[in-house]
């Protein structure tokens, strides 16, 4: 819907600031109900502060976040023999993220940013590689049928989110039916 705001110039970036109000929103409420750690109390001194986001692991974050990146980029830019280099790099990156991770634990077991030894669990397991895939789909199959409402049926982008939109809604029926006995009909 926000493509329809701006010129064709413009438009498409109007999808990012989508974000910002999600992102102020969730800061906001994670600020308000999640609980201070041990140690991290307000008021401390700065020496404690430091340790509190150390704890958070910016190298681990770091690491994750580049090797993602370079995984997916040559899926959107790169698609040629130096994709196929920045993916099995981001591949590498993720080695040493794996590498970094278990000295992390070794060192201090609440430090890491994922404590692997969850992957030694095989429902943890599956589980993670199952929601792995389904969100490496879902994004796609949005995207693509909105792609056929605009080009394939000609309709414009206004008409192609709504049509997302109604999806949505009529996804959100069936669990709603189930939980509170709704049948669509105005009875229950």
């Amino acid at each position: 819907m926000l493509l329809e705001l701006g010129d064709d110039h413009f438009a498409w970036r109007l999808v990012m600031a989508v974000n910002v109000p999600v992102v102020a929103v969730a800061l906001v409420l994670a600020y308000l109900w999640l609980p201070v750690p041990a140690g991290d109390a307000s008021g401390s001194s700065s020496e404690q502060q430091l340790r509190g986001i150390a704890r958070l692991d910016p190298v681990g974050a770091l690491l994750l976040t580049g090797s993602i990146l370079l995984i997916l980029l040559p899926f959107i830019q790169f698609q040629s023999p130096a994709g196929v280099a920045l993916a099995l790099a981001g591949l590498g990156l993720l080695g040493v993220w794996v590498l970094w991770e278990r000295r992390m634990a070794q060192r201090n077991p609440a430090a890491p940013m994922v404590d692997l030894r969850l992957f030694a669990i095989p429902s943890f397991t599956w589980n993670s590689s199952v929601l792995i895939l389904y969100f490496a789909g879902m994004p796609a199959m949005g995207a693509v049928v909105a792609v056929y409402v605009q080009q394939g049926m000609g309709h414009s982008a206004l008409v192609a989110d709504s049509s997302r939109f109604r999806r949505l809604c009529w996804s959100w029926r069936c669990p709603l039916r189930w939980a509170v006995g709704w049948s669509g009909s105005g009875r229950a």
